[in-house]
């Protein structure tokens, strides 16, 4: 993921894997980086250990199953030296900025909070399918837009 003024550019990163018993497939479920460590060790039937925060997909590669609506979660937050002396003279913490998203197969919804201590908020939503780049946001306010910020404002305890 690369956030730029307000875009999160998401990309498809394949991961090739040879796993005995399992015909080659692609799968198409979304997945964050944070599922991988888990995933492995549930295709390789190891423990997972209680402080991961990714989930476990083993059984939808395995199975070839995909789940379509799978959402996942992207966070950034400032991390910078220079950022992190600005956060620290203003007396704020910098978790509390940069960016969140849910990134789902169809769509990106970001919540970016800015990269500097002054308050910003604002929100995007994205339709990957009719616009890969993220140049057009749609209008929040408006159709689709305003349902799905509905939904997953209430599902994912986001903004």
């Amino acid at each position: 993921m690369i956030f730029l003024k307000g875009h999160i550019l998401a990309f498809a990163q394949a991961i090739e894997l040879h796993f005995p018993g399992i015909k080659a497939h692609t799968c198409t479920t979304c997945m964050g980086s944070q599922d991988m460590m888990p995933t492995m060790l549930g295709m390789l039937e190891l423990p997972i250990p209680g402080t991961v925060e990714g989930e476990d997909c083993s059984s939808i590669i395995l199975k070839g199953k995909e789940q379509p609506e799978r959402m996942s979660f992207l966070c950034a937050c400032p991390g910078n030296a220079d950022y992190l002396r600005q956060y620290q003279t203003a007396g704020k913490n910098p978790k509390a900025h940069g960016w969140r998203a849910v990134h789902t197969k169809r769509y990106t919804y970001v919540l970016d909070a800015g990269y500097k201590p002054e308050p910003v908020f604002n929100r995007f939503l994205y339709d990957n399918e009719k616009d890969p780049f993220q140049m057009h946001p749609l209008d929040i306010k408006k159709g689709k837009a305003k349902k799905f910020q509905a939904i997953w404002k209430k599902n994912c305890v986001i903004g």
